[in-house]
């Protein structure tokens, strides 16, 4: 039982602030933008849903109604103070609150903020390309990782190129032959250093 007046720490208090994924309260925060949003008609372009943004950790409401949004990405961390339209159900577009001249700069620095956060995230949220390399090193990895958890190569196969190819190829096909190749890559790869590499 904690003693009268203490509380436990919100966070780890032992993690950097980036990865405790905190919310700052706004009285004690300077990396907090104000906005105000309403709900957007469906064909605005400019609309934000929120909730399918992939940059967004946490939406919490406190008791007043204010929506607070923690936001991350390309190594930059930004909390929004939004007031207005309820963000988690519908597409709303967002006016910025400057609060006055003398913090327009700071304004100006995290709406700069927020662009390079959104455009990070939009990069990465598209499907990444698979080379030949990776590809191979994928199949070779699942192949393994069956074959120790007690599976056969048909087995790996049907997990790789599903049961019908498996059934209509094994025979006489190629499947088969690149099972081989998978095993025999992913043991020259696993059993070569690589985790002493990644330690």
């Amino acid at each position: 039982m904690l003693k009268r007046g203490r509380s436990a720490p919100f966070v780890d208090p032992s993690q950097t602030a980036l990865k405790s994924r905190h919310i700052w309260l706004t009285s004690a925060s300077r990396s907090v933008l104000s906005a105000s949003a309403e709900p957007a008609r469906v064909s605005d372009r400019e609309a934000l849903f929120f909730p399918a943004i992939p940059a967004v950790e946490h939406i919490l409401i406190d008791p007043a109604g204010l929506q607070h949004v923690l936001l991350r990405g390309n190594g930059l961390v930004l909390q929004l103070e939004i007031s207005g339209a309820d963000i988690v159900r519908e597409p709303v577009r967002l006016s910025i609150v400057t609060g006055g001249a003398g913090l327009l700069e700071r304004t100006v620095s995290h709406l700069m903020d927020l662009r390079r956060i959104l455009l990070t995230n939009h990069a990465q949220t598209q499907t990444p390309r698979w080379t030949a390399r990776t590809l191979n090193r994928r199949d070779s990895l699942v192949v393994f990782d069956c074959l120790a958890a007690g599976g056969t190569e048909r087995e790996a196969g049907s997990i790789l190129y599903g049961d019908a190819a498996v059934a209509r190829d094994w025979r006489h096909g190629s499947i088969r032959q690149r099972i081989r190749r998978d095993r025999l890559r992913a043991e020259s790869f696993i059993f070569g250093g690589y985790r002493a590499l990644l330690e």
